[in-house]
């Protein structure tokens, strides 16, 4: 896989044509955790950490109002490791607030590495914020891919 086909690979092998409005937090996480392992990406930079994943949550109004997101997200670092070389692909869940979700504070843990990925699983499964909503419909679910530098 390359860079310009990290997104078609992982809508086309993992996500299968389906219809993103079914995708529950659960299957979308256990979806990016074997990407992140099944899938090697080509042209890395020679970096310790140029591929990882984030896991992240809050509340948040990008200008449409508040929802409450959970995202997890896979980041590559091509080339030099210039703002211009860092790439997210992230597949992000949007939830009506509520008030359980309000009172989740916002959070993130990272996943450096293959070595750290089984502890990285057992706190994203054990998290507040996937126990909440790991099995409900999200009001959105969006795939981004593009430079986070």
């Amino acid at each position: 896989m390359t860079k310009d086909t990290v997104e078609a690979t992982f809508t086309d092998r993992f996500l299968n044509a389906r219809p993103r409005d079914t995708l529950t937090p659960g299957e979308g996480i256990d979806l990016m955790l074997r990407f992140y392992t099944d899938e090697p990406v080509d042209g890395l930079g020679d970096h310790e950490a140029a591929d990882m994943l984030l896991f992240q949550w809050g509340l948040f109004d990008w200008g449409h109002g508040p929802s409450f997101e959970l995202d997890i997200t896979r980041q590559f670092i091509f080339g030099d490791g210039g703002d211009e070389d860092i790439f997210q692909l992230s597949l992000t869940f949007s939830f009506a607030p509520t008030q359980e979700l309000n009172n989740l504070t916002k959070g993130n843990r990272w996943c450096s590495s293959p070595a750290e990925l089984e502890d990285f699983r057992k706190f994203v499964l054990g998290s507040a914020p996937y126990v909440a909503l790991n099995k409900e419909l999200a009001s959105s679910v969006d795939i981004i891919y593009g430079v986070a530098g």
